[in-house]
C-alpha cells in the first residue's frame, strides 16, 4: 500500500471516530447533566460525565489534530499546537485512566457500603473527579520539568509526540508509568473482577429468591473497562517493547495501529451506555427522533418555499 493511500484510508477511519466520539460524547453530557437520563448513583453519573469531557478533549486535540497532519501529510497547525497537542496527549491518556479507576473503586463501595453511600453529595463527586484531573497533572508537569521543548512531529504518525530523550528519563520514565498505567491499571483490574464476582453472586440469591438485580451499573462500570483496557494494549505492548529494543519498521506500523484503537476508547462509551443502560437508550432514541423531526420540518419548508417560487 503506498504511502497516499495508508494517509487517506488512516485519515478517513480517523474522521469517522472523530465524528462518533464528538456526537457521542455530547450526547452523553446531555443525558448526564441537563437531563439527567441516567438512573445510576450520582457518582457514577458524575464520573461518567467527566469521562465524556476528557474524551471530547482527546477527540479535538488528538483525533481533529491528526487528521489534519494525515491529510496534509505534514504539520500545519505551528508550533504551540504541536506542543499543545503533545501534551494534551499525555495529560488526557492519564486523566481517562484515573477516572475509570476511580469510578470502579467507587462503584465497588457502593456495593459494599450501601447505607454510607446514600448520604454522598454531588458535591462530594465532583470534589474527588477534580482531585483526579490535579493529580493526572503529574505527567504533563514532569514533562515541562525536564525538557519543555522534548517535541517533535511523527511523520509515520502524523502527530506531535512527546520524545523523552533526556537522559533524566531512564529513571524518571519508570517511576512515572508505575505511578501513572501500573498501579491504576492494577486497581481497575481487581476491582473488576470483584464487580463482576459480586454480581454473578447477586444473581444466584436473586434466582433463590426470586428477586431482580441492579445490574446497569455494574455492567455499565464493567464495559467501560473492558474497551479501555482493549483500546490502549495494543500501544502498551509497543512501548513494553520498545523499551527492551530498537524500533523497527514493522514495531512502528504496530504502533501506528495501536495508536489508533485507542481512540476506540474515546468513541466506544456512547455505545456501552446505549446497551447497558436502559434510560439512557430512551434518550438517545427520543433525541435521535426530535433531531430527524427538526430535520423534516426545515425540509418541508425548503419545499414550501420551493413551490412559491
Amino acid at each position: 500500500m503506498s504511502r497516499d493511500v495508508e494517509r487517506f484510508v488512516w485519515g478517513g477511519w480517523l474522521v469517522f471516530m472523530f465524528l462518533v466520539s464528538i456526537l457521542g460524547n455530547t450526547a452523553i453530557l446531555l443525558g448526564s447533566i441537563k437531563f439527567e437520563t441516567f438512573k445510576l448513583h450520582k457518582v457514577i453519573v458524575t464520573f461518567i460525565s467527566n469521562i465524556a469531557v476528557c474524551d471530547l478533549l482527546v477527540t479535538i486535540f488528538n483525533i481533529l489534530s491528526q487528521i489534519i497532519s494525515l491529510f496534509a501529510d505534514d504539520w500545519v497547525l505551528g508550533k504551540w499546537a504541536c506542543y499543545l497537542r503533545a501534551y494534551m496527549s499525555s495529560y488526557c491518556n492519564s486523566v481517562s485512566l484515573f477516572l475509570v479507576c476511580g469510578m470502579t473503586i467507587f462503584k465497588l463501595i457502593l456495593l459494599k457500603f450501601p447505607l454510607k453511600a446514600r448520604t454522598w453529595t454531588r458535591k462530594q463527586a465532583h470534589i474527588s473527579t477534580l482531585s483526579l484531573w490535579l493529580l493526572s497533572l503529574y505527567s504533563p508537569a514532569m514533562g515541562l520539568l525536564v525538557d519543555k521543548d522534548d517535541v517533535y512531529y511523527d511523520r509515520g504518525m502524523g502527530t506531535c509526540l512527546l520524545a523523552f530523550s533526556s537522559n533524566t528519563w531512564d529513571w524518571l520514565l519508570p517511576i512515572s508509568v508505575v505511578f501513572l498505567s501500573l498501579i491504576p491499571t492494577l486497581l481497575t483490574v481487581l476491582t473488576s473482577v470483584l464487580l463482576v464476582r459480586h454480581l454473578l453472586y447477586a444473581r444466584k440469591v436473586a434466582k433463590r429468591t426470586q428477586s431482580s438485580v441492579p445490574w446497569q451499573g455494574i455492567v455499565t462500570v464493567v464495559l467501560s473497562v473492558t474497551v479501555y483496557c482493549l483500546s490502549y494494549l495494543p500501544v502498551s505492548v509497543y512501548f513494553a517493547v520498545k523499551s527492551q529494543s530498537d524500533v523497527e519498521e514493522s514495531l512502528q506500523l504496530w504502533f501506528r495501529v495501536g495508536d489508533t484503537l485507542k481512540y476506540f476508547n474515546a468513541a466506544g462509551s456512547f455505545f456501552i451506555y446505549n446497551f447497558a443502560v436502559v434510560s439512557f437508550r430512551i434518550f438517545v432514541k427520543q433525541l435521535f427522533q426530535e433531531v430527524v423531526g427538526g430535520l423534516d420540518f426545515f425540509s418541508k419548508i425548503e419545499d414550501t418555499v420551493t413551490v412559491q417560487l
